[in-house]
Parts: C-alpha cells; structure tokens; sequence
C-alpha cells in the first residue's frame, strides 16, 4: 500500500514537473539603442533561465563591440577611421557575413540597400545617439560624400576589408538587428530550444508553436494611435519578419521632416509617401536588408520587385493624411487577424 502511495506521488509528481516544465519564460532587455524581447517554452528545463539571459546578453554586446557605429571602438568604426588604402585591415567572421549578405541584397534591389553611404549618414547626423543633428547638408557636400559612398570603394579579402577610398564608411545599422535575432536564434537551436519568439527593434523571428498546434503570432506596428488598426501574422513554419519605418527616428524644419532612411542614389532622406514596410523571410538578417530597401524605393518599385522576387510585402503609405495598407497575394496568408 505504502509503495503504491510512493509510486502515485511520484507519478503526480512527474506530471507536475512536466507541466511546469514547458511554462512561458520570458527575457527581456536593451540593446543596439532599442528594446528586446524574447518568449521561449521551457520544455526541458536545460538553463537556468538568469544563465540563458547572461548568455544573450553576452551574444549581444559581441554583435555591437563588431557592427556598432555609436561605439568608437567597434570593429566597423575602427575600419571606418583607419584612412589608409590598399591595406587589409582585420575583421570579424560576422562582419564577413554581414557584409556578404548586405552585397547580395544591394545586387538585387539595384542597390537601395547600401552599407556603404556611412559618410552620408554621418553627415545627416543619424550616426550618433542624437536623432539628426537639425543639420541640413547641400548638395555639393552630399556630392562629395556620394564619392566616398560607394559598395566598389572597398572590398573583402579573406577576413580583411581593403579600402580603396579612405573616407569610406560602412553603416550595417539597416541590417544588424536583423542579424542579431539570427544570431540569438542559432544559440536557442544548439541550446535545445525549439519554440520561441526572438524580438529585436521590431525585427523578428518565430519558431515552432507557442501551445501544441497554436502558433505564435505577431502584430505589426501601427503609426497612428489615434485610428489604431490591427494586423496580425500567424504562421505554423519558421520564419523572419522585419519592418522598417520612418516613423520613429527622424528630426524636423518648419518646412519638412528628415527620415533617417537615406537614398544611396541621391543621398537625401527619403520624400515619398511610404512609411512602413514588412516583409517575411527565413532568416531575419535579409528581412531586414530587404524591408529597408523596400521602404527606399517606395511603393509601387517595392510592390514590382517584390512581386518579382516572390517575397510577402506589407506597406503602409499616408495618402492625404491618412493611412492604408497595401500587401501582395504572398504576404496575404499569414494574415490571421486586420481591421479596417
């Protein structure tokens, strides 16, 4: 009686830890001057989840001490003050990759996503922690700085970048975020953790089901929050998501407002009326690449190409002082929730 009495509170006992076991964990911080957040289920009980967040923590601040233009001493702002030609100069694998994958985006947007207008961004004062210096350049010293800012003024040797121009600088802040989220959610893969959701910036990647069957689900970002409208995505396979808007980050004049999207083709900020831009991918590094590409090209450009490359495309344009939302057929299923 006494073993049966054992054997049963072991077995509630299981059950219990079982339940418990596969509870939501949540993870929260900053980095890369903005928020993140990140859901897991515990199914295994493998770290303490204090460790997990460390190890994050830890992944995070390599990321920035490699690909931060506000940190002096990065490896990219290190690359970008060292003025001589011709000359390797060191890097990281990741800046490797990054550089690669920012190379094959610009390649297929005919170069809306460039990494290499860092000069030009300096200029408009978006590279530092102020939000655009108020500072607006004329088209002589955008002239000037188009010259440094050019993807053929540099190249990569092995694990070295070589200038061939030594004003030259890079400026990953368009895909970075991106590609930490891929980064975070390697480590979740080698750490056994199977269902989760990865949010950097807004740039996200989802995997596996956050109950058995009931996948995870996002909303994306409305800039109005006076006629809020709801658009959710819901998708039972892995995928990236990454938005890029003009809406947060940029500085006015009594005449017009600044976004810190610039052109690489002029070298100004972006003037038309797209401000927001979602795309899906499987990894998060190119939806990033890609949304802030899209939003340089603007709308009907972005739709086409879009179109042509088979990627899921949400916009939201302003037209006569309101919002409306434009998405293809590709984009359309894994809408689960929107209002009109």
């Amino acid at each position: 009686m006494v073993k049966k009495i054992i054997l049963s509170f072991i077995f509630l006992f299981f059950l219990f830890f079982l339940f418990f076991s596969k509870k939501m964990k949540i993870i929260r911080g900053k980095t890369m001057g903005t928020y993140y957040v990140i859901q897991y289920i515990d199914e295994y009980h493998i770290k303490n989840i204090k460790q997990l967040h460390n190890e994050i923590d830890l992944l995070l601040i390599k990321i920035n001490d490699q690909m931060s233009t506000y940190l002096q001493k990065s490896e990219i702002s290190q690359f970008n003050q060292f003025k001589k030609i011709n000359v390797p100069f060191l890097v990281s694998d990741s800046v490797i990759e990054i550089i690669k994958k920012s190379k094959k985006i610009y390649n297929l947007t005919n170069g809306a996503l460039d990494i290499s207008i860092g000069s030009i961004v300096n200029l408009w004062g978006f590279s530092s922690n102020e939000r655009g210096n108020n500072f607006i350049p004329s088209k002589e010293m955008i002239k000037i700085h188009k010259n440094w800012s050019n993807m053929n003024n540099f190249f990569v040797y092995k694990n070295c970048l070589i200038k061939k121009k030594s004003q030259l600088c890079l400026d990953f802040s368009a895909i970075a975020k991106g590609y930490a989220v891929d980064l975070i959610s390697k480590f979740f893969i080698s750490q056994k953790i199977k269902n989760y959701i990865i949010n950097i910036g807004g740039e996200i990647y989802i995997s596996g089901f956050i109950k058995k069957n009931i996948p995870w689900n996002v909303q994306i970002f409305w800039p109005d929050k006076k006629k809020e409208r709801y658009f959710v995505i819901e998708s039972t396979k892995n995928i990236a998501i990454a938005t890029s808007g003009t809406y947060l980050n940029f500085f006015k004049t009594k005449k017009d407002i600044y976004s810190h999207i610039i052109d690489p083709k002029t070298g100004f900020p972006i003037s038309h009326n797209l401000i927001s831009v979602t795309v899906i991918q499987d990894d998060c590094t190119t939806a990033d690449g890609f949304a802030t590409a899209f939003l340089v090209i603007g709308e009907d450009k972005a739709m086409k190409l879009a179109n042509f490359l088979k990627i899921p495309i949400f916009m939201i344009i302003k037209v006569d002082n309101k919002l409306v939302v434009k998405y293809n057929f590709l984009f359309k299923k894994y809408l689960k929730l929107f209002s009109y």
